[in-house]
């Protein structure tokens, strides 16, 4: 028996506790307890006549959502540890697939460039029904040290990072979400991602093991399961609270103690305030990292309370922590990676001494709270001032008919950096008329700029632009010299 209570522990609980209770609403169809708890000791049978070992490392496709949780499950239950990914991310993860042992796949997915790992197709797991059911579930003894989860940071700023999770790391970071959570079985949790954002598998293992019912859909839009399906709680990042209050229909009617749960990016006050009045929901604001996990609660009014068990610092450039004026975000905690898988160079650079540097800027305002005041990447220095793009990206959506917008600096060879306004037009024949009146709103104040439209920005799959790729196109663009069409640069010189 594990030396800590496992999620398939507390599966079986369940299944005995209320059998007959809904673990999953997927694609509208009711999965209890019960058949949960049988159907994952299937594949873990299924699983362990493939000759999965102790401490291998195994990716897996999210092609079904029900059918991933069982592999994770019964990965878990071998000894293994498990990398999740969605079908459309093969060619950005091919890297990290390339140190699996295992890959867990459709075949017509797999990269034919991979040439370690073998090669399970997931369409063959499928037939798991047709397997004896395991019961009672045999499980592995893993240590807390021994790895659990292969995750990886957002990829923002170039590749994404991958990381090893221990076990022990997991559950304290469970520990501490279930308190923050506070699930119980009459929750009705709406699931906006997969599992290859940890988040979410994090909030999902929570949930099972609350014994509440967890919400998958993906034939309908988000904002239309949140009604359907009367979830209680989800999680969401600001920009896809902002896109699900744009297409929130205009017959919704708040149901009484929903919650939203908002991590990855810091909410503007007016967003905040709009969200809360149009969904009628406790709009709860965390700060935390892919590499630490949550870290602190934030306040309607800004300020950070530390969580328990987190410590986190403002420092200088020399690490000296400084109060009463900004300085670079640190955090330490149990449930923290330490290092990058094969990246030692990041990883010199942003974990030192037991802490982990995530490129935040912060303010220590007391004992225990701060306030996070951005990403250095999210800060433009427009002359000498500092502002947040993020704010001015929720105008741009909110007040002007486009899906999609940012602004970025980017580094010419051998010039000041300029400042791009980029938009994604709803119409593509609007463009020019959308930059000629955004030129308009642009002073002298913020330099040399660049407007342009495109037909997508590119982003991760939780919606963080991926700044680097951005970049690279932008610099293409201003290559080419030309203004002939609306998918041309707009230049704003006040040099010129």
């Amino acid at each position: 028996m594990p030396s800590s209570p496992s999620t398939i522990d507390y599966l079986c609980f369940q299944a005995a506790r209320q059998p007959e209770h809904v673990a999953l609403h997927f694609n509208g169809q009711a999965i209890s307890y019960a058949r949960f708890h049988e159907d994952t000791g299937r594949m873990v049978g299924m699983l362990r006549q493939k000759d999965i070992r102790p401490g291998e490392h195994v990716a897996v496709e999210m092609s079904n959502f029900y059918l991933h949780w069982l592999i994770l499950l019964a990965i878990e239950a071998l000894g293994a540890a498990s990398f999740s990914f969605a079908p459309d991310e093969v060619s950005l993860v091919g890297k990290t697939l390339d140190q699996m042992d295992r890959v867990i796949c459709l075949s017509a997915n797999m990269p034919h460039s991979l040439e370690k790992p073998q090669m399970i197709d997931i369409g063959h797991l499928e037939m798991f029904r047709q397997t004896e059911p395991e019961i009672p579930i045999r499980q592995h003894d893993t240590d807390h040290d021994a790895a659990f989860r292969i995750v990886r940071s957002s990829g923002t700023t170039g590749d994404p990072k991958t990381m090893v999770q221990s076990r022990g790391a997991f559950e304290t970071r469970l520990t501490q979400a279930q308190a923050h959570l506070g699930f119980t079985p009459r929750t009705r949790y709406l699931m906006a991602f997969g599992f290859p954002v940890q988040a979410y598998h994090l909030h999902g293992t929570a949930c099972l093991r609350a014994g509440a019912t967890c919400l998958f859909d993906r034939k309908i839009r988000l904002d239309e399961a949140l009604i359907m399906q009367q979830a209680t709680d989800i999680l969401l990042l600001p920009r896809t609270l902002i896109l699900m209050l744009n297409s929130l229909d205009e017959t919704y009617r708040p149901q009484p103690g929903r919650r939203i749960f908002v991590l990855g990016g810091s909410l503007s006050a007016s967003l905040r305030h709009r969200a809360a009045d149009r969904f009628g929901a406790e709009i709860i604001e965390s700060y935390g990292t892919n590499e630490t996990g949550a870290a602190a609660r934030v306040s309607p009014d800004g300020q950070a309370a530390v969580l328990p068990g987190v410590e986190i610092e403002v420092v200088d450039e020399h690490d000296n922590p400084v109060a009463g004026q900004p300085g670079r975000i640190r955090i330490r905690t149990g449930g923290a990676v330490s290092s990058y898988l094969n990246d030692p160079e990041r990883t010199a650079l942003q974990f030192r001494d037991g802490w982990f540097y995530p490129g935040d800027i912060g303010l220590t305002l007391a004992h225990r709270v701060v306030r996070i005041t951005g990403r250095e990447d999210d800060l433009l220095n427009i002359q000498g001032r500092k502002y947040d793009a993020r704010d001015f990206e929720e105008q741009l959506i909110r007040n002007w008919p486009v899906s999609d917008g940012c602004l970025i600096h980017v580094n010419d060879d051998g010039e000041m950096p300029t400042l791009w306004v980029v938009v994604v037009p709803k119409n593509p024949d609007d463009g020019m008329t959308i930059l000629k009146a955004l030129e308009k709103r642009v002073t002298p104040a913020f330099g040399k700029t660049r407007l342009v439209t495109l037909t997508e920005i590119p982003r991760t799959m939780t919606g963080k632009l991926q700044r680097t790729r951005l970049a690279d196109t932008l610099r293409q663009i201003a290559k080419q010299q030309t203004t002939s069409d609306s998918s041309s640069p707009l230049p704003i010189d006040p040099e010129a």
